[in-house]
C-alpha cells in the first residue's frame, strides 16, 4: 500500500488526517489496525466480479456475502448501509485479516429516486455516524465509493468524499484516519501514471479544504444565535409548535430556529445545516418513526451527536413514540420520555430542558466541555435520601419528595440522572452514597428487576456501612404480600394520610440530623440488620460462598483438568468477554490457556477476548457479542472508570437476555476494602482468597498460586458446564445484583 498525498486538519487538539492511496483494499497493511473498511455493492448483491472490491476480498477468503449473513447492525432502512460483526468472529479462517469490520452501502434502486452522486457520499457519512459511538479515534480505508461497477465520475465522487469527510471531522465525528484507496497490483509508478488526473486534483483540494474548514470554525463566532434548534418531521409540526409555546410560558425572550432545513442534492455536506445547528445551545430531536424516515432530521441529529462529543451538553431528544426503532447510536443518549405523544410530559420535559439552558448559562462553554470530559461517568454527590420506587407508583414518589425537608439532597432518577450518562451506573453510585433509603414496596416494585436490583443494593449498603444508613421498605398497602426471600427485613406502612407521609419525612430528616435523639433511630432493623457488627456484608457473603465451594470440591476431587486430553467438557456457551483491570492481566491471559484445556476439541469451541487485548472503542461490541461475561475483581478494578463503565453494560445486557447471556466473578482477594458494593453482589461464588482451594490439584499454575489457578479453573468449569435457568419477572428481566441475606 503506498500514499500518495495527506490533508491533515486542526481539529480542536488533535491532528486527523485524509490520504489519497492506492493499492490492494483486500490488502491493508495490518500496522494500520482499520476499524472499519467501507465497500459499495448493489442492493443485496454481493456477486465477487473481477473489477469490484467484493471480488478482491473473495479472491482472499473474505466472503462479503457471508459477512451479510451476520450482521452487527442492519441500517439500511434509514441509512442504507450495514456493518458486520468482527470478521475474525465470522470467518474464522480469514486469521490475517487487515481490517476489523466491513461496513457495506446498498443504495436502493427506486424508480422516480433522483439521488447525485454528491448526495450518496453525504448518505455514506450518515451511515458512518451510526459506529461514532464506538471510540474517539477510529481509523476508516474506503475504495473511491460509486466508481466501480457503478460507473461514476472519479473526480466528482474524490472531491465529495474530500470535503465531506473534512467538514465532519471538524464536527466531531472519531475519525482520525480516513484513507481512500484507489487500486493498483503494487506497482505503484504505474499507478501515478494511470491516477495522476485523481492525485493532481486531491492536492488541489488541500488549500479549498483547509479554506472550508477554517470558515467552519470561526462561522459560529459572528453568526446569529439561537436558544433552541428544533428538529422534526412535517408530520410532527403540531408537536413542535406547542414545544415552542410552552418554552415561550417560561420566557418570551428564547430564540428558535425552527425552519424545516431540507438536504441539498448538490452538496455532501449540509454547510448551512450545520452552522444553524452550532449556533445553538440545544437541539431538540422529536423523535418518530416519521423522523427516522426523514434524510434531513436525522441528518440533523448526527450532525449534533457529533458536535455533542466536542461542544457538550448539546442534545435533548424528546422520545415520542414508542414503537419508534432507534439505531442503536441513538439509544445511547438518554431522552425525555414523552411516549404516545403525551402533552403533559412534553411540558415536563419543557420545564427540565429549561432548567438546564438556565444552570449551563452560567458556566461558560468551554469550561463545561472541559469539565464533561474529565468527569467520565459523572460526579456523583452524597445523598441524604434516596427513594426507590416502581414507575407506577410515582403518585406516591411525588407525595414522599413534597414532604421532604427542602435542605434534604434527595435523590431521584427523574431529577439526578442526566442525559447522556449511563443511568444504571449512577443509580447504584448514588444508592450506596445515600443515608436513608425509601423503598415504596408494591405489586410493581417486586415485579421490577431494577427495583429488586436497587432493594438489594440498599441492604448491602446498610450491612457494609461504616457510618450509619437506614433503609426504610415502606408497604404501599396493607394487603400487600412480601414474597418470603424480603421478609427478614422489617417493614413499616406508608400510612392513608398525607400526615402519615409528613411524619415519615420528618423520621428520615431526624435521622439524618439526629440519628441518637430519634426512637425510630434507636429502634430500625431490631432484627437482622441492627446486628450490624456481628452481621457485616462480608460476613454474610462469605458464609453463603463457603457452603457453594465445600459442596463443589467434595463433587469434583476427582477432576484433572491437564490430564484429560480431550478436555472435561462440552461448552455450554461458544465466547466469554474477561474484563480485568490491567494489574489482573495474568489472571486473564489464564482464563484464555484455562478454557482451552477445559473445553472439549481445545480452543476451536470457545472465544475468549481479553479487554485488555482490545482498545476501548471495540469493548462494548465485545461485552455485547458475548454469551458470558467474566468478571476478575481486584482493589484497582472498583477505582478503574473504564472496568466500571463496561461492567455495567455486561450488567444491562444480561438482565435484558435472560437466560441467553451469563455474568460470573471471580474475586481475586476478599480482605482488602471496597469503594463499592454493587460489583460484589453479582456472583458470590470464587474468591481465590479462600484456602479452600487449595485442598484441589486441578494442574499447572501459569504463574498463579495453587489456590488461584483452582478457583480460576473452577469457575470456567462451573460457568460454561451448565446454562443458568432463572425465571424472569413480569418485566421479563431478571435482576443481576444478588440478595445478600438469601
Amino acid at each position: 500500500m503506498h500514499v500518495f498525498d495527506t490533508i491533515e486538519i486542526q481539529c480542536n487538539s488533535k491532528t486527523k488526517s485524509i490520504r489519497l492511496c492506492t493499492g490492494d483494499l483486500s490488502r491493508v497493511p495490518n500496522e494500520w489496525n482499520t476499524d472499519f473498511l467501507l465497500i459499495s455493492a448493489f442492493p443485496n448483491d454481493y456477486s465477487p466480479t473481477p473489477s469490484s472490491v467484493v471480488g478482491a476480498l473473495n479472491n482472499r477468503g473474505i466472503s462479503v456475502r457471508k459477512l451479510s449473513k451476520e450482521k452487527e447492525e442492519d441500517l439500511r432502512a434509514h441509512f442504507y448501509c450495514w456493518y458486520s460483526k468482527p470478521v475474525s468472529d465470522v470467518i474464522t479462517e480469514a486469521k490475517d485479516c487487515p481490517f476489523k469490520r466491513l461496513m457495506c452501502f446498498e443504495n436502493p434502486i427506486t424508480p422516480g429516486r433522483n439521488s447525485t452522486p454528491v448526495a450518496e457520499v453525504g448518505t455514506m457519512f450518515r451511515g458512518l455516524t451510526t459506529v461514532s459511538n464506538m471510540g474517539s479515534d477510529l481509523r476508516v480505508v474506503s475504495s473511491l465509493l460509486k466508481t466501480g461497477d457503478s460507473g461514476h465520475d472519479k473526480k466528482v465522487m474524490l472531491k465529495a468524499m474530500v470535503n465531506s469527510c473534512a467538514h465532519w471531522m471538524v464536527a466531531g465525528l472519531p475519525i482520525e484516519t480516513f484513507s481512500i484507496v484507489l487500486f493498483s497490483k503494487g506497482d505503484v509508478e504505474a499507478a501515478k501514471k494511470t491516477y495522476s488526473v485523481l492525485i493532481k486534483h486531491f492536492g488541489d483540494l488541500k488549500s479549498e479544504i483547509n479554506e472550508l474548514v477554517k470558515k467552519q470554525t470561526e462561522a459560529d463566532e459572528t453568526g446569529e444565535t439561537f436558544d433552541f434548534y428544533l428538529s422534526y418531521s412535517g408530520q410532527d409540526d403540531k408537536y413542535a409548535k406547542q414545544f415552542s409555546k410552552v418554552m415561550k410560558a417560561q420566557a418570551s425572550s428564547i430564540r428558535f430556529f425552527d425552519e424545516r432545513e431540507t438536504l441539498s442534492e448538490e452538496s455532501s455536506w449540509q454547510s448551512k445545516m450545520y452552522s444553524n445547528v452550532k449556533a445553538s445551545k440545544k437541539v431538540v430531536h422529536f423523535l418518530s418513526p416519521p423522523y427516522l424516515k426523514a434524510a434531513e432530521c436525522v441528518e440533523q441529529f448526527n450532525i449534533s451527536y457529533c458536535l455533542n462529543n466536542s461542544i457538550g451538553s448539546l442534545l435533548a431528544p424528546l422520545f415520542l413514540d414508542e414503537g419508534t426503532a432507534l439505531p442503536n447510536y441513538m439509544k445511547s443518549i438518554q431522552w425525555f420520555n414523552c411516549h404516545k405523544y403525551d402533552m403533559n410530559k412534553m411540558a415536563q420535559a419543557v420545564k427540565q430542558i429549561y432548567n438546564a439552558l438556565i444552570a449551563e448559562a452560567k458556566i461558560p462553554r468551554d469550561k463545561m466541555t472541559a469539565e464533561s470530559k474529565t468527569e467520565g461517568a459523572a460526579y456523583v454527590p452524597n445523598y441524604d435520601v434516596f427513594i426507590s420506587y416502581a414507575h407506577k407508583n410515582k403518585d406516591i414518589m411525588n407525595s414522599i419528595r413534597e414532604k421532604l425537608d427542602p435542605s434534604l439532597q434527595v435523590f431521584l432518577d427523574s431529577e439526578e440522572l442526566r442525559h447522556g450518562f449511563q443511568w444504571q451506573q449512577a443509580i447504584y453510585e448514588s444508592l450506596e452514597r445515600s443515608t436513608v433509603i425509601f423503598a415504596v414496596l408494591s405489586d410493581e416494585y417486586f415485579d421490577s428487576a431494577v427495583c429488586r436490583e436497587e432493594f438489594h443494593l440498599a441492604t448491602a449498603a446498610v450491612l457494609a456501612a461504616d457510618k450509619v444508613k437506614y433503609l426504610i421498605p415502606l408497604r404501599s398497602t396493607d394487603k400487600l404480600q412480601v414474597p418470603s426471600e424480603y421478609k427478614r427485613i422489617p417493614t413499616f406502612p406508608l400510612g392513608k394520610t398525607d400526615n402519615d407521609i409528613s411524619r415519615l419525612c420528618q423520621t428520615a430528616h431526624d435521622l439524618i440530623r439526629n440519628p441518637n435523639d430519634t426512637p425510630l433511630g434507636k429502634s430500625l432493623f431490631q432484627g437482622c440488620l441492627s446486628q450490624r457488627k456481628e452481621q457485616k456484608l462480608g460476613k454474610n457473603l462469605e458464609l453463603s460462598r463457603t457452603k457453594f465451594v465445600e459442596s463443589w470440591i467434595k463433587a469434583n476431587k476427582s477432576v484433572k483438568v491437564f490430564t484429560e486430553p480431550k478436555g472435561q467438557i462440552v461448552p455450554k456457551y461458544k465466547s466469554i468477554a474477561v474484563l480485568a483491570s490491567p494489574a489482573s492481566d495474568d489472571i486473564a491471559k489464564a482464563v484464555k490457556l484455562l478454557t482451552a484445556k477445559i473445553c472439549k476439541n481445545g480452543s476451536t469451541e470457545m472465544t475468549v477476548s481479553c479487554q485488555q487485548d482490545f482498545q476501548e472503542h471495540e469493548l462494548s461490541r465485545i461485552i455485547d457479542s458475548s454469551d458470558v461475561i467474566l468478571v476478575i475483581l481486584d482493589d484497582k478494578f472498583f477505582n478503574d472508570s473504564q472496568c466500571l463503565s463496561f461492567l455495567n453494560l455486561g450488567l444491562l445486557d444480561c438482565r435484558l437476555s435472560p437466560n441467553k447471556k451469563r455474568i460470573a466473578v471471580v474475586r481475586k482477594n476478599s480482605k482488602s476494602e471496597v469503594s463499592k458494593i454493587y460489583p460484589l453482589l453479582i456472583d458470590n461464588k470464587f474468591n481465590m482468597a479462600d484456602l479452600q482451594w487449595e485442598k484441589l490439584d486441578l494442574g499447572k499454575s501459569f504463574g498463579l498460586s495453587k489456590g488461584q489457578i483452582n478457583c480460576l479453573a473452577a469457575a470456567i468449569l462451573f460457568t460454561l458446564s451448565e446454562k443458568e435457568q432463572q425465571v424472569p419477572l413480569a418485566d421479563g428481566r431478571i435482576p443481576v445484583l444478588k440478595n445478600p441475606l438469601e
